[in-house]
């Protein structure tokens, strides 16, 4: 994100390098979350769909579903392990915002919405941006994480306007429960 290049440079020339660090630190883990709940969905649903694209909002629900259970797993061990240096509803907030919105990176590449995701990411990094500027004296880790939060929040409402036609969870491919018993 050019947003968070950015606020870098601003937060450890105004501020301190050890906040950014701090920031960095949680962002790590949480972006870790995010690769294992995220793995393989953007190309599994653009691979799924390209082979026929009637079935492409079940493969796009299907996936959100079941990458989501994955995320509650992920997202349960790091908190009861405790391994952030900030509160657990703000760890929460922040990896729920950003999966939401990384969920839609399939979308935009099967749609061909460039513009539309282009547009987004400048406005989330100038509200970013914008947060941590106005607020330069004030920083902390949690305030930051709010930020981003805040700016990643923001692009849900378009995108699920946008792709509206793929949030349709009826009919939605789930894993077969007697299936994974038997491999128990």
């Amino acid at each position: 994100m050019v947003g968070q290049l950015l606020a870098s440079l601003i937060i450890v020339k105004l501020h301190s390098a050890s906040l950014w660090g701090d920031y960095v630190q949680n962002l790590i883990l949480a972006n870790f979350i995010l690769l294992i709940a995220g793995f393989g969905s953007r190309d599994f649903v653009i691979k799924k769909t390209s082979d026929k694209s009637f079935l492409s909002t079940n493969v796009w629900s299907s996936s959100l579903i079941l990458r989501f259970y994955i995320f509650c797993i992920s997202i349960f061990i790091f908190l009861v392990f405790d391994w952030f240096s900030i509160s657990a509803q703000i760890v929460l907030f922040w990896t729920l915002s950003t999966y939401l919105s990384n969920s839609f990176n399939s979308l935009i590449i099967l749609e061909k919405t460039f513009k539309l995701s282009l547009f987004q990411e400048v406005i989330t990094a100038l509200v970013f941006l914008s947060f941590i500027l106005f607020s330069i004296n004030e920083l902390t880790t949690e305030k930051i994480v709010t930020y981003s939060i805040i700016s990643q929040a923001l692009r849900l409402p378009f995108y699920f306007y946008y792709f509206r036609k793929y949030l349709r969870f009826k009919n939605v491919f789930l894993p077969n429960i007697s299936l994974i018993k038997g491999h128990l």
